[in-house]
């Protein structure tokens, strides 16, 4: 592919509608098969692919369905959560049961020798509203008590944590960039999320995640601009 192909708009909007295909993605993508989080839950999925596989009824894409609903029902969860602690402990679980279906439908396709660039692009896009979801859901929590954290109004940090990680997602279209994966529903995630959902820490991980996107963007232009050697560029 040439390089000015690559920065064409109808390239850029293969890439919106389909996503990145496997032949595309670089080595550094490979990190997921060796992650010893997505290990884990491979070996929770297995029996269950396994019971489910006969059912036709059940397909990949709908298990990635679910796992979007499990994410609004935990976000409902966290919301009630700021007047009943219990149901934070249900929004971690329904977190967790989120992130096991990411890796189940994946799981069930491979079974089923129906994967498909369909569905990596609905997975990913699914992905990214799991965080939305979980963003809006702490912001109604923390809004139950305050409106403004350190002199910020809490609506304009989600918006504006949401238009980072946005802007992050576009980029990633043609490199990568220094968070791999940026939604807070994925394997590697999960934990870290359901300690803060159960250590009720919302209001200091909206201020330290929205400037970790704002870094993120700097060094993503920066490294690109100024730090990109030129033989990369050609290839």
């Amino acid at each position: 592919m040439k390089v000015h192909d690559k920065y064409s708009l109808k390239y850029i909007v293969s890439k919106l509608t389909m996503g990145k295909a496997n032949g595309e993605k670089s080595s550094r993508h490979s990190y997921k098969k060796e992650d010893p989080v997505i290990g884990f839950h491979r070996k929770i999925a297995e029996p269950i692919v396994t019971f489910i596989e006969p059912f036709s009824l059940i397909t990949p894409n709908r298990i990635t369905w679910f796992g979007l609903l499990l994410t609004i029902l935990s976000s409902i969860a966290i919301v009630l959560g700021a007047l009943d602690y219990s149901y934070m402990v249900i929004a971690s679980l329904l977190y967790w049961l989120s992130a096991l279906m990411d890796c189940i439908d994946g799981q069930l396709a491979r079974k089923r020798q129906c994967s498909s660039r369909k569905g990596e692009w609905l997975d990913s896009v699914l992905e990214y509203a799991k965080g939305i979801f979980f963003w809006i859901g702490a912001g109604l929590n923390i809004t139950t008590y305050t409106s403004e954290i350190w002199g910020f109004n809490v609506w304009f940090l989600i918006a504006l944590t949401l238009s980072s990680l946005g802007f992050l997602t576009i980029i990633s279209i043609y490199t990568s960039w220094l968070f791999q994966e940026s939604q807070p529903v994925s394997h590697g995630h999960v934990y870290i999320v359901i300690f803060i959902i159960l250590t009720n820490t919302l209001e200091l991980t909206l201020i330290s995640f929205t400037i970790l996107a704002i870094l993120s963007i700097i060094y993503t232009l920066i490294e690109k601009t100024f730090l990109f050697h030129p033989v990369e560029q050609m290839k």
